[in-house]
Parts: C-alpha cells; structure tokens; sequence
C-alpha cells in the first residue's frame, strides 16, 4: 500500500520529477491553454458586440480571427454563423480540458499529465467551496451513500490497476533494454517496441481512469457538504457565507484552532 501511494506519487510528478524540464514543459502546456482560451473570448465578445443588430460582415470576421491562432483561420470561408459555432464548440471544448486537466493556478502546475488531473480535483473543493480537501475528505467520505463510496473505491482501482501495468511495462522495459547493452545482442526486436507502446497506453489509461476518479470525488463534496456541516451542529449557512464558514473548518481541522 505505501510503495503504490508512493509510485503514484512519483508520477505525479513529486520528488526528483519536479526538478526537471518536465516541469517547463507542463506549465507551457498551462499558458498556451490559457492563452488560447482568453483569445477565444475576445473573438466572442467582439463578435457579440459587432453582431448586435445581425449586421456582422464577412471582411469584420477576418479581422477579428486574425487574433486567433494559425488553425482558425481557414474557418474564415466558412458563414458568420457556422464560424461562430464552430468556436464556440471549441471554446466549451478547452474551457473543459482547463478544469479537468489541469488546475486553476499556474503555481500549482505539476510536471505530468497524470499529475496535473489529479491536481485539478484536489483543488476543486477549495476553488468552488472553500474547502480544504487533505482536511475533510476522511470526515465527508464517511457519510457518502454506500453505493457511491463503493463508485470511488472502483475508479481508485481502475487507476492503480493502470499505474501498476505502467510501471510493469516500464521496468520491463529498461530490464530489456540493459540486458541488449550487456550483452550486445537485440533478442526479439519486437519486444521493445511492445513494451513502449504499452508503457504509453497505459500511462494515458491512468489519465483517463484519474478523470473519471476525479469527478467521484467532486461529487462527495457537492452532494455532502452540508450533510458534514449539520453533523457538526452547524446551521444557517448561506451561499455567501459558505466559503468564509468552512475556512474557519479547515483551520479547526488543520490545526485544532477553535
């Protein structure tokens, strides 16, 4: 159980990883998104604002296309109207990916993909809610249905099951790769070629199995979180006043401070 939470651990990204050009690479990912995602919006804004009286012309929406990236801008043969959906599809698209593949702050961005989903759903309970996830989540999962507790426990294994059969794939991989060195012979040249394909397909089976982990997570904290309050004794808690309320939580569970 340990050495899994701390393989798991490490290809998060935690430990020597996070000193190494994967971190670079990931947070670059993080602006790109982030870049193309905010252009997205002013197109739309400025084709909301230039299509006000549905007077909007073809030569208005080269312009405002020219701002985007290289990709978009064959979309400009396209009608206004198609134009407009096919961004706005992409906009929905990317703004999805920005919240389930990585988190909110780009100082938070770890140096792996799988690190980086597990990040964005650890953070979601705070960003949306206040709360601090390390501190409640052993309180709150108690009072999740029974049928819901066993959903997670199975998403939980689905990832661990592909993590393990990366790792396998991974070792196996290098074992091959130092016994052709040691012996300068390359037995079953098919061999390596497998393995890496699996050390990749497994990898992104432990991505996709975090997202699905992720959004069982999410759910505890959006279905009982005031099912944990009103164990507590506390009521009365508004929309405004929630955040502000389980901030004082976190510090009671944190650090004992009443």
């Amino acid at each position: 159980m340990v050495l899994n939470l701390k393989l798991t651990q490490f290809i998060e990204g935690y430990g020597l990883l996070r000193k190494t050009c994967f971190l670079k690479k990931q947070q670059r990912k993080f602006d790109e998104l982030h870049d193309e995602i905010k252009n997205i919006e002013e197109f739309l804004d400025n084709y909301d604002e230039l299509n006000k009286d549905n007077k909007i012309t073809k030569g208005q929406i080269k312009g405002i296309i020219s701002k985007l990236k290289t990709k978009y801008k064959s979309l400009d043969k396209l009608e206004c109207e198609e134009i407009y959906e096919i961004i706005s599809d992409k906009y929905d698209q990317l703004s999805k990916k920005s919240r389930t593949e990585y988190p909110h702050k780009r100082s938070y961005v770890l140096p792996t993909s799988f690190g980086n989903v597990i990040r964005a759903f650890e953070l979601y309970s705070y960003q949306v809610y206040g709360i601090d996830a390390i501190a409640v989540w052993t309180r709150i999962v108690q009072l999740a249905a029974s049928d819901h507790k066993k959903s997670i426990e199975d998403a939980k294994s689905q990832v661990d099951f592909a993590l393990n059969l990366f790792y396998i794939s991974y070792f196996l991989l290098i074992e091959y790769i130092a016994m052709s060195l040691f012996t300068w012979t390359m037995p079953a040249k098919l061999v390596p070629f497998l393995l890496i394909f699996f050390v990749w397909a497994f990898y992104n089976i432990a991505i996709d199995s975090a997202k699905a982990w992720g959004e069982e997570v999410k759910a505890v904290f959006d279905l009982y979180r005031y099912n944990l309050l009103e164990k507590m004794g506390i009521s009365g808690i508004t929309k405004s006043s929630e955040k502000e309320k389980w901030e004082e939580i976190n510090q009671l569970f944190l650090y004992w401070n009443k």
